[in-house]
Protein backbone atom coordinates (compact mmCIF):
# COMPACT_ATOMS: atom_id res chain seq x y z
CA UNK A 1 0.00 0.00 0.00
CA UNK A 2 1.50 3.94 -1.19
CA UNK A 3 0.23 6.96 0.28
CA UNK A 4 0.02 10.42 -1.82
CA UNK A 5 -0.37 13.83 -0.03
CA UNK A 6 -1.90 15.68 -2.31
CA UNK A 7 -1.48 18.65 0.55
CA UNK A 8 -5.10 20.07 0.94
CA UNK A 9 -4.44 22.42 -2.20
CA UNK A 10 -6.35 20.75 -4.73
CA UNK A 11 -9.80 23.03 -6.21
CA UNK A 12 -11.91 21.69 -8.58
CA UNK A 13 -13.15 23.64 -11.55
CA UNK A 14 -16.63 25.62 -11.44
CA UNK A 15 -17.97 22.99 -13.78
CA UNK A 16 -16.83 19.48 -12.57
CA UNK A 17 -15.58 17.63 -15.92
CA UNK A 18 -13.58 20.06 -16.50
CA UNK A 19 -11.20 19.47 -13.60
CA UNK A 20 -7.48 17.97 -13.86
CA UNK A 21 -6.31 15.54 -11.58
CA UNK A 22 -3.90 16.79 -8.91
CA UNK A 23 -0.35 16.65 -10.47
CA UNK A 24 0.90 14.73 -7.36
CA UNK A 25 -1.55 12.08 -7.83
CA UNK A 26 -0.99 12.19 -11.81
CA UNK A 27 2.54 11.66 -11.41
CA UNK A 28 1.88 8.53 -9.46
CA UNK A 29 -0.32 7.16 -11.34
CA UNK A 30 1.61 7.27 -14.45
CA UNK A 31 4.38 5.37 -12.61
CA UNK A 32 2.97 2.97 -10.86
CA UNK A 33 0.78 1.40 -13.84
CA UNK A 34 -0.67 -1.37 -11.98
CA UNK A 35 -2.83 0.38 -8.72
CA UNK A 36 -6.26 -0.05 -9.99
CA UNK A 37 -8.05 0.74 -6.58
CA UNK A 38 -7.83 5.07 -4.83
CA UNK A 39 -8.77 5.34 -1.27
CA UNK A 40 -9.70 9.04 -0.73
CA UNK A 41 -9.25 10.40 2.90
CA UNK A 42 -10.05 14.07 2.17
CA UNK A 43 -11.77 16.20 5.02
CA UNK A 44 -15.40 15.91 6.16
CA UNK A 45 -15.95 19.80 4.70
CA UNK A 46 -17.71 21.11 2.05
CA UNK A 47 -14.12 21.72 -0.14
CA UNK A 48 -12.92 17.47 0.92
CA UNK A 49 -16.39 16.57 -0.26
CA UNK A 50 -16.18 18.34 -3.43
CA UNK A 51 -12.85 16.86 -4.20
CA UNK A 52 -13.92 13.79 -3.52
CA UNK A 53 -16.66 13.87 -5.64
CA UNK A 54 -14.73 16.00 -8.60
CA UNK A 55 -12.04 12.80 -8.38
CA UNK A 56 -14.39 9.98 -8.95
CA UNK A 57 -16.04 11.97 -11.68
CA UNK A 58 -12.60 12.72 -13.63
CA UNK A 59 -10.27 9.99 -13.22
CA UNK A 60 -10.50 6.89 -15.42
CA UNK A 61 -13.08 3.88 -15.07
CA UNK A 62 -9.88 1.99 -14.46
CA UNK A 63 -9.77 2.82 -11.19
CA UNK A 64 -12.17 1.46 -8.43
CA UNK A 65 -12.31 4.99 -6.20
CA UNK A 66 -13.53 4.30 -2.31
CA UNK A 67 -14.29 7.61 -1.03
CA UNK A 68 -13.48 7.62 2.90
CA UNK A 69 -13.46 10.58 4.66
CA UNK A 70 -13.13 10.31 8.95
CA UNK A 71 -16.19 9.18 10.63
CA UNK A 72 -16.78 12.45 13.28
CA UNK A 73 -14.70 15.40 13.18
CA UNK A 74 -14.03 18.18 10.15
CA UNK A 75 -10.77 16.01 9.04
CA UNK A 76 -8.73 12.90 10.48
CA UNK A 77 -6.90 15.09 13.03
CA UNK A 78 -9.98 15.70 14.47
CA UNK A 79 -11.23 12.29 14.36
CA UNK A 80 -8.12 10.86 16.22
CA UNK A 81 -8.45 13.40 19.11
CA UNK A 82 -12.02 12.18 19.59
CA UNK A 83 -10.59 9.17 19.48
CA UNK A 84 -7.97 9.39 22.08
CA UNK A 85 -10.22 11.66 24.32
CA UNK A 86 -8.11 14.79 23.66
CA UNK A 87 -9.62 18.08 23.02
CA UNK A 88 -8.97 20.59 20.15
CA UNK A 89 -8.48 23.63 22.88
CA UNK A 90 -10.99 25.81 20.31
CA UNK A 91 -13.47 23.19 19.42
CA UNK A 92 -13.61 22.75 22.90
CA UNK A 93 -14.20 25.99 24.19
CA UNK A 94 -16.17 27.06 21.19
CA UNK A 95 -18.98 23.50 22.25
CA UNK A 96 -18.86 25.09 25.81
CA UNK A 97 -20.71 28.40 24.46
CA UNK A 98 -23.16 26.49 22.87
Amino acid sequence: MSFVSLSGVYSPAKKIEDSKVPIALEKYLGSNPSVRKIRIHFDNDIAGRKAAQTLKTILPDKYEIVDEPPKAGKDFNDFLCMRMGIYNKKTHERNEER
